[in-house]
């Protein structure tokens, strides 16, 4: 009976832990509306939905459309979840259309366990530094990229609402946020991209992952209306000769997102079809 009972709580104290964690040093982020033009690069991406035999995801254009801040996020019941790191960013590109494969994708965050459905990738988050003008008016120093931060690839997405309502507060501004309807979920990548230096010579940089548990579960939110000029910098931004760092409008934050644990997933396999009347009597397999 003793040994039946001290059973019973390893495997509770089991569940406990994968059940009621969430990734270690991974912000929650809030992302602003940003529009950027088509950058003709190149990257290979092997993430953990990525088949063993497979070489990854090959993305040939990516454009930014969402610029986000590590954000502190507070709950009803009081718990808050301060922000980590301030100066890590995600620049969040939409990149050239990929194949579809659904999955099925069961996560742990803060808003509990959700059972996810997902689709084809279509954001590449990339880490990235900030700068804001300076009250001079002169352009600031590029902004260090940030290293403490995986590169994230972004599966649309779809599941339940957590209907709550959260206050969130960035480097920008503090609202009463409504959290939606998941939109994307977004495994740590490993980046592969070939560079040519200054006199012809080819490259090949490999960025790693740093957290594989650390994953982001993506929310639709309230739109606040808000905007300001940025400037940024990141792995996709040319060597700047000038020393000024590229800027960018950003504006209306509209998604949430949240670190997340992912408890399990797998491939939703292909519906059999079933025989017509026609070829059930021509003894045609379908």
């Amino acid at each position: 009976m003793i040994k039946h009972l001290t059973l019973v709580l390893m495997l509770f104290a089991t569940a406990f832990v994968v059940y009621g964690q969430t990734p270690p040093s991974l912000d929650h982020f809030n992302c602003y509306f940003t529009s950027g033009t088509v950058q003709p690069v190149t990257v290979q991406l092997l993430d953990q939905f990525s088949p063993a035999t497979a070489p990854g995801t090959r993305v040939a254009d990516i454009r930014m459309v969402r610029f986000c801040n590590p954000v502190q996020k507070a709950l009803s019941s009081g718990v808050t979840t301060p922000i980590l790191h301030p100066r890590s960013h995600l620049a969040m590109y939409i990149v050239d259309p990929q194949p579809a494969i659904p999955r099925t994708v069961v996560v742990q965050n803060q808003f509990g366990v959700q059972t996810l459905t997902t689709g084809s990738a279509i954001i590449l988050a990339v880490p990235s530094g900030k700068a804001l003008p300076t009250a001079t008016g002169a352009p600031p120093p590029p902004p260090p990229i940030p290293q403490d931060l995986d590169h994230f690839e972004c599966y649309r997405a779809s599941g339940p609402s957590p209907g709550l309502t959260v206050l969130l507060k960035d480097q920008f501004q503090s609202e009463f946020a409504s959290v939606l309807s998941p939109i994307l979920f977004c495994n740590p990548v490993r980046k592969t991209r070939q560079i040519v230096d200054p006199i012809g010579i080819v490259q090949t940089v490999v960025t790693p992952i740093t957290n594989p548990q650390g994953h982001l579960t993506c929310y639709a939110k309230s739109i606040s209306q808000f905007q300001t000029t940025i400037f940024y910098n990141n792995q996709f931004v040319p060597q700047i000769s000038t020393g000024v760092p590229p800027s960018t409008v950003v504006s209306n934050d509209d998604i949430l997102c949240v670190p997340s644990l992912k408890l399990r997933w797998a491939v939703i396999p292909t519906p059999t079809a079933f025989p017509t009347a026609a070829s059930a009597q021509n003894g045609v397999p379908q």
